[in-house]
């Protein structure tokens, strides 16, 4: 059932979801702390920030997006793992039990498919923690 060419696909594959996690979690982390070094400005002249209510959002959304950051993190080594458990397997021990076949492959899939949405998801937060972020230092 599976062949070597499916194993490296499926290998490569996930090393490039996993770059993309990284990616994820560089953007929010290194927006975090670009508004840190905004917020040490910003106090010298509190007169002039009246936005601190959009700040506090925008750091909250990278912060978010940290965290589902870590969850597609995680998802994808379970993914990781189901496909190796399928793919250390003989192709006759998948015809003798293809149930078993089967639900490591659907598990592997679906965790794949949930690391992917929770990657959706902290784009998104890194977006509206840009976008809170703009509104907080330009107004």
């Amino acid at each position: 059932m599976s062949s070597p060419n499916q194993v490296e696909i499926s290998k490569s594959v996930l090393a490039h979801a996993d770059g993309l996690i990284q990616w994820t979690f560089l953007l929010n982390g290194a927006a975090a702390a670009g508004l840190l070094t905004f917020l040490g400005n910003s106090i010298d002249k509190q007169a002039s920030f009246k936005h601190w209510e959009a700040f506090s959002y925008a750091m909250a959304c990278f912060a978010i997006g940290l965290l589902l950051t870590l969850v597609a993190r995680f998802f994808t080594f379970l993914a990781l793992n189901f496909f190796a458990q399928v793919s250390d397997r003989k192709p006759a021990d998948n015809i003798a039990d293809i149930r078993i076949y089967l639900i490591v492959g659907d598990r592997g899939t679906i965790s794949a498919l949930v690391a992917f949405t929770f990657f959706v998801a902290a784009s998104l937060a890194f977006v509206a923690g840009v976008l809170f972020g703009r509104y907080a230092i330009f107004g």
